[in-house]
């Protein structure tokens, strides 16, 4: 499964995702949180517009706010904390349908994170990113419901995050430039794994199995969890996050993104990672048996 540092790591949550490489668009599945990653601009000159369109009924005043209703502290709690901000992010606080334009990334950005967040508690929203077709429903009444997500790469500037809401509905949209450090290709383990198309539980295991020597082999060891859930929960410092990141794209990101493709969770309900037993005889294709 996605690994969890003992931070309140948004970004593990994109790691839950299926399709995160060579695709336009990952669909999201509709939970608390919600994610999904897309191409990744290519780096231009920059020229943030934050200019924000639509309707825009003041709901909370700027100093009835929450704290954490911020574009750098928006920004920074969706990437790991090795994650260096260009330039300045933009939020913008609104109501009703809106869209915030995001022109062009600044020297040195690799990624675009974006994202909206209720601050009513009661309504809902839907949020979108650019013309993708995929939208994101969120319900304010549960905690922190907040989707955001990544660009990089190849989709061409311009930008935009939109969002869908009642007249009486507040909510934050935000978007900032960061860059992030490169990160190593998939072992050869890892690609023989799933050369075939299918994450059998041995590999999925295995897979796991070195990611977690990696992490014991540049000291950031992530001790001894059971392996009996569909899903394995684990976690690790927040100190650590880039061992973790390294040694997740190395050696368990593929295999771990089609084990929980093949192995969809539900889309509301508590976290079953660590908790739904696995059962081989319910799962002949994948299990090996």
């Amino acid at each position: 499964m996605t690994r969890q540092s003992t931070e309140d790591r948004n970004v593990a949550l994109r790691r839950e995702l299926v399709d995160l490489v060579n695709t336009s668009t990952s669909a999201a599945r509709p939970r608390r949180r919600f994610s999904w990653k897309l191409p990744a601009v290519s780096v231009a000159a920059f020229a943030l517009a934050g200019a924000l369109t639509g309707a825009a009924v003041a709901v909370a005043s700027s100093n009835d706010l929450p704290s954490w209703v911020n574009a750098t502290v928006l920004v920074k709690g969706s990437v790991p904390n090795y994650v260096k901000l260009i330039g300045t992010p933009e939020s913008v606080v609104s109501t009703g349908d809106s869209t915030l334009n995001v022109p062009a990334a600044p020297a040195g950005a690799n990624r675009l994170i974006w994202g909206a967040r209720c601050i009513s508690t009661s309504g809902h929203i839907v949020a979108r990113f650019d013309k993708d077709t995929t939208r994101l429903p969120l319900d304010c009444s549960e905690a922190n419901s907040s989707a955001d997500g990544d660009t990089s790469a190849s989709t061409a500037a311009p930008h935009s995050v939109s969002v869908s809401a009642d007249s009486t509905v507040q909510y934050v949209v935000w978007a900032g430039w960061v860059s992030y450090p490169p990160m190593p290709k998939p072992s050869g383990a890892q690609q023989a794994a799933t050369a075939d198309g299918i994450v059998t539980r041995q590999e999925y295991l295995d897979a796991y199995n070195r990611f977690a020597g990696c992490m014991t082999a540049l000291g950031a060891p992530v001790g001894v969890i059971p392996e009996t859930s569909v899903l394995l929960n684990y976690g690790f410092p927040g100190d650590n996050m880039l061992i973790g990141d390294r040694c997740y794209a190395s050696e368990f990101q593929d295999v771990d993104t089609a084990w929980q493709g093949e192995h969809p969770q539900p889309s509301t309900g508590p976290d079953l990672r660590g908790v739904q037993p696995y059962d081989p005889a319910t799962d002949p294709k994948y299990s090996g048996q």
